[in-house]
């Protein structure tokens, strides 16, 4: 069982808060703790008592799955022993002999992005975007000045030049950012 309670941000737009208080399963007692999302699991109890005892039902849950796997004479499974995994390797390859399609992305991860390779030339030219004779053209630099400002781009020179949104928009989390200033009413003209 869990309450929890919403606390103010630490910081302007910084993420919301929550207190937490959990009773812990083996002694009974209650604990809190602050944390800024409730999708992940409980902490557990920080209690020394608790901890040493988890600790120790870690080492005879090991202890017993290495008993089983002893018993049983095999050892823990491989990745490629499931069904699964071999049917989407075997309809991978099949897929590149028949088609020619050597370059599959194997281990599209959620987020991954699923835009097709560009053709040689764009590829060649969206790396050079940022690199060369176009950029020092665009702003009237030389070869020197350019590869100066490269190196300083790569080396992370630039990378705290944003402004403070807390700058910009004053005021508190929630609070509107633009004010009424003054507000008049136009009377029609008679016709």
């Amino acid at each position: 069982m869990s309450e929890v309670e919403t606390l103010p941000p630490e910081d302007f737009l910084g993420p919301r808060r929550y207190r937490i208080t959990c009773r812990c399963l083996r002694c009974k007692k209650p604990y809190s703790y602050v944390a800024t999302t409730l999708s992940s699991p409980d902490r557990p109890c920080p209690r020394k008592k608790c901890r040493e005892a988890a600790t120790q039902e870690e080492i005879e849950r090991r202890a017993r799955n290495l008993a089983a796997m002893l018993a049983e004479q095999k050892a823990p499974g491989h990745i490629g022993d499931n069904v699964r995994v071999k049917a989407v390797d075997k309809t991978a390859e099949i897929v590149m002999q028949d088609y020619g399609m050597t370059d599959l992305k194997d281990n599209v991860r959620e987020g991954d992005i699923v835009a097709p390779k560009l053709p040689p030339a764009q590829q060649k030219l969206a790396d050079g975007y940022f690199g060369g004779q176009a950029v020092g053209e665009r702003w009237g630099m030389n070869n020197r000045q350019t590869r100066q400002m490269l190196a300083r781009a790569t080396a992370g020179a630039f990378r705290n030049m944003a402004i403070n949104p807390g700058v910009v928009v004053p005021g508190k989390r929630g609070e509107k950012p633009l004010w009424s200033v003054r507000s008049e009413r136009i009377r029609d003209e008679p016709r």
